[in-house]
């Protein structure tokens, strides 16, 4: 038990550990801006990187440039909180906006800024003048054409003062709307490095999952027995959470097709349908649980209606993940059904790995809801504690599985010697005491010698016996 523990406290250890490296705010200031002005004038820009949180200003269903702020005498003028989106603030959740802040710096500060994720439709202007795009912004989903952006920009000061103007738009039920990671902005060396150490973490974390798929995909293709296909499942959902983290930190959108946001995101979510689908198999074929008729019909009708619905045509209000709760749903019922099996009284490494299984099913959706705009990857420790429970509980059973093989081939050993050598004393036995009844007067000899090879035969049973349950006190 103290073992199991310990496991139990590194994988929490090492799935926290991941979370707060990738996901956590970190290696930035927040001093927050009031009525869409953020002041660095009192910052230390030459070695800190400061984030553009606060209240924004907020025009809701106009688009603006930077000339109309120019112009003055707009209405319509509200404030909303970065990073949020707007559906948090109370609006709909489609439509199209225009964000703008403004900056006050020390002069001639040579500073940059970082474009955090979009995964809709926007345009950038930084000091009148247009800088990026992302699709095109429309009033209409018909005008509409999202994309993705992530990008660092320049931001030259002009008197101490830059002002920053953000067009956005979001009629597609895939994206959620508004700004919902901090814009960034510091020196180029500065903000590189807190791009680069964020982007290191996610693919350190994704190529390790990787190469212990690709382990387990050879230890499956190198047997290809009906109880080895376990190494498969886990192995093919290794690969999916891998590839998923690195689209989710933007990292193959971006650079793979920046214009093709819309289908990459279905993708996103037909990898996790898969995922889901191999987990399930997983844990059928680990537990060896046979589902019945009626749970298997509901398994055979969640996937392709959850897989489906990321194409239908959205009612008002509806968001991609809220079919997603039902894979959820489902994967608890599974865990739940696994919970009555055999299998899992007195085997720690098998209730360690339902536990991370519930423990996923309940951070996604919660992730989601209630820490998307919050953390760069939510769903990231579910996911880690998932997959290192899988692995572990994985070793332990093949550890298990070697030493049942060692005890069977000790007693297997032992038996054939127990027969072998008993066999010429048994023999002898027999023959004295035939002949000891034929004269049961005279012949006290080979009674005698019958007694002695009893002896000697008591005591090779009881030096085996001793030497079986050593041996199995060493293994244990």
């Amino acid at each position: 038990m103290r073992r199991f523990l310990l496991t139990f406290v590194c994988l929490a250890a090492l799935s926290g550990g991941a979370f707060y490296v990738v996901s956590m705010p970190r290696g930035y200031s927040v001093a927050p801006a009031s009525s869409g002005v953020l002041d660095l004038r009192g910052a230390d820009l030459r070695a800190g990187v400061y984030a553009l949180a606060g209240e924004w200003e907020f025009y809701w269903e106009r688009l603006l440039e930077p000339a109309d702020f120019a112009a003055g005498g707009l209405d319509g003028k509200s404030l909303i909180w970065i990073p949020s989106s707007w559906t948090k603030a109370g609006y709909p959740s489609f439509g199209y906006a225009t964000y703008r802040m403004t900056i006050l710096t020390k002069d001639a500060e040579e500073l940059m800024i970082y474009v955090p994720e979009i995964s809709f439709a926007a345009s950038v202007w930084i000091n009148g003048a247009l800088v990026q795009r992302a699709g095109r912004v429309g009033r209409s989903r018909g005008e509409e054409i999202t994309a993705k952006m992530n990008d660092i920009l320049n931001l030259p000061t002009r008197g101490g003062v830059s002002e920053i103007v953000v067009q956005a738009s979001n009629f597609e039920r895939l994206f959620v709307s508004g700004l919902r990671f901090n814009f960034l902005v510091g020196r180029g060396s500065a903000l590189s490095r807190v791009m680069l150490s964020r982007r290191a973490s996610v693919a350190g974390i994704s190529g390790a999952f990787a190469v212990i798929a690709l382990y387990h995909f050879m230890l499956w293709g190198f047997r290809r027995g009906r109880d080895e296909i376990i190494y498969m499942f886990f192995a093919a959902a290794g690969l999916i959470v891998s590839i998923r983290f690195l689209m989710e930190s933007n990292s193959l959108l971006i650079y793979a097709a920046p214009a093709g946001a819309r289908h990459w995101m279905r993708a996103y979510l037909a990898l996790f349908v898969l995922y889901t689908v191999f987990v399930m198999l997983f844990t059928l074929a680990a537990f060896e649980v046979r589902l019945s008729r009626v749970m298997r019909a509901v398994y055979a009708t969640a996937i392709p209606v959850v897989t489906l619905a990321q194409f239908l045509s959205p009612p008002a209000g509806y968001r991609f993940i809220y079919p997603l709760y039902l894979m959820f749903v489902i994967t608890v019922a599974l865990a739940a059904r696994t919970l009555s099996s055999e299998r899992v009284r007195n085997r720690p490494y098998l209730a360690l790995y339902l536990v991370s299984l519930v423990f996923l099913a309940a951070w996604a959706p919660l992730a989601h809801i209630l820490f998307d705009s919050a953390f760069f990857i939510a769903t990231l420790p579910g996911n880690v504690f998932l997959m290192l429970s899988q692995f572990v509980m994985l070793s332990r059973e093949y550890y298990d599985a070697r030493r049942r093989a060692r005890d069977l081939a000790a007693r297997t050993d032992l038996y054939h010697r127990l027969s072998h050598d008993l066999l010429t004393p048994l023999t002898k036995v027999s023959t004295n005491i035939q002949v000891a009844n034929m004269y049961p007067e005279t012949d006290h000899g080979r009674l005698a010698k019958s007694q002695d090879e009893i002896m000697k035969m008591a005591g090779m049973i009881n030096r085996a016996l001793l030497e079986g349950r050593d041996g199995k006190d060493e293994d244990e």
